[in-house]
């Protein structure tokens, strides 16, 4: 998401947050409390960010002399903060690992006695609070040139801790932080993120304890995103919304069934494949599945392969630069037009292995980076332009995948029939007809269907590794 594509942060605390700690049990005849549970990463992540997303009016207006807080709109982290963004400097602006030694100005050394923190106050909880409280206050040792705004939670959620640590400028309108995650079974993970004045915010979860990767790192295990209503987990198996207060499932899914489904989404322009400058035609409407007629000179072209002979390059430039491709246009009903074009072949066709013909085939090419995929989609559609096919490269997470797709349009991009099948691995020697061929490692892990109804509705189901979503391919 882009990516895939593309891909804003902050958090909330409530009262209801402290009534998920764990309770003391009543003396004399034994302990009836459950044993609080372990819990997941996701849900140590939402905590973390969700204090911050819940107080960041206070934290961004901080102000240890209570002078009045100050209009604010710059929605870009700037270079001092951005440049603090590790653990290895917050913890130099935050030596405390706990809401006392934070309190007192004391770091993880006491004899040492290191004041370095002042102004303090209570931004959410109080001194007789041993878990679930966000401290202030306010740091102007670490740089004599400059004041901190510098806050510490330490939380409690089921039998898991959170420590976060939180570090703003007094004239800026963003603030970065980073949380050491405990899930209550050992499990440490390391979140590091940003947040600005709305709530938006953006971060990326290692694993065990790092201080030396920040909020846009490439090498982590998962990342979040999303406002103070929802976030975004994302990792390799699942992308989950949830709500960022209570945590409530908002949808699921996965990389490879979103990176699917883009692939799917680039045919929207499919009824501009028909012959014409404009793609526009008098075709007749035709509401029936025909997938079976689909020309053989079309699937014999939906191999990779294939398509790669007519448009052997992954980018717009390389298209619009072919000059056996002519008529070229943009798409007038995809979101990411200016990143896909169409036109028509004007060199000889090959038909089979060692016969051509005059080309009566239009060439389409899509690249979308939508949240973490890229991906590459050639299509080819022959004479009226009723069938086309397509193969789709996806590197999602750094994994390649194939799509293949075989569709029938109804009238222009208002419907269509389609069948797809995405393969592991990339593969130019594969279209929507294949199966699983172990002597040439290829392996079919999802498949896609989208049948008509009407203009409205549309229906489509993608399966990937056994997960299904359903969609509406006519709004979707």
């Amino acid at each position: 998401m882009n990516k895939l594509y593309k891909i804003s942060f902050v958090i909330f605390l409530v009262v209801s947050l402290i009534s998920l700690t764990a309770c003391g049990g009543h003396g004399g005849g034994g302990n009836n409390n459950p044993t609080p549970q372990a819990i997941s990463e996701m849900t140590a992540a939402r905590v973390s960010v969700n204090t911050v997303v819940a107080n960041i009016t206070d934290i961004l207006g901080f102000n240890p002399q209570n002078s009045s807080r100050r209009s604010q709109s710059n929605l870009s982290v700037p270079e001092k903060l951005k440049n603090l963004a590790y653990g290895e400097k917050i913890n130099k602006l935050i030596p405390a690992n706990s809401r006392n030694e934070f309190f007192k100005g004391l770091g993880p050394e006491p004899e040492k006695k290191a004041e370095w923190n002042q102004g303090l106050d209570y931004i959410v909880g109080s001194n007789s609070d041993t878990t679930n409280v966000l401290v202030a206050g306010f740091n102007d040792k670490y740089d004599p040139e400059q004041r901190y705004h510098v806050f510490l939670y330490e939380g409690k959620e089921g039998a898991g801790t959170i420590l976060t640590k939180i570090v703003a400028l007094p004239t800026e309108s963003y603030a970065v932080a980073i949380s050491y995650l405990n899930d209550g079974n050992g499990n440490k993970s390391t979140l590091v993120f940003a947040v600005n004045q709305k709530g938006e915010f953006e971060g990326r979860v290692f694993k065990d304890i790092n201080d030396k990767d920040t909020y846009y790192s490439e090498n982590y295990s998962s990342m979040v995103y999303g406002t103070s209503t929802q976030m975004t987990y994302v990792n390799e198996e699942s992308i989950e919304v949830i709500n960022t207060k209570d945590g409530k499932a908002v949808s699921s899914s996965s990389p490879l069934i979103e990176g699917f489904k883009t692939a799917i989404y680039a045919l929207k322009f499919g009824g501009q494949l028909r012959t014409g400058k404009d793609g526009q035609s008098n075709s007749a409407i035709i509401k029936e599945n025909q997938l079976s007629q689909i020309p053989p000179v079309l699937v014999y072209i939906g191999d990779g392969s294939k398509l790669d002979k007519y448009m052997n390059y992954l980018t717009i430039d390389g298209f619009i630069n072919d000059k056996d491709i002519t008529n070229k246009f943009m798409p007038s009903d995809l979101e990411d037009y200016e990143k896909a074009r169409i036109g028509d072949y004007s060199g000889s066709l090959d038909y089979y292995d060692g016969a051509t013909a005059e080309a009566t085939l239009r060439l389409a090419l899509s690249v979308i980076d939508k949240d973490s995929a890229h991906i590459v989609t050639k299509v080819a559609g022959q004479d009226n332009g009723l069938y086309i096919v397509s193969v789709s490269y996806l590197t999602i997470n750094e994994k390649e995948y194939t799509v293949a797709v075989g569709a029938q349009m109804i009238r222009d991009s208002k419907g269509i029939f389609l069948e797809a099948k995405m393969f592991e691995g990339k593969h130019n020697d594969v279209n929507f007809q294949s199966k699983d061929n172990e002597k040439r490692n290829i392996k079919v892990i999802g498949t896609a269907k989208v049948d008509y109804v009407t203009e409205e509705d549309i229906p489509g189901t993608i399966t990937v590794n056994g997960k299904t979503i359903t969609f509406n391919a006519a709004k979707e």
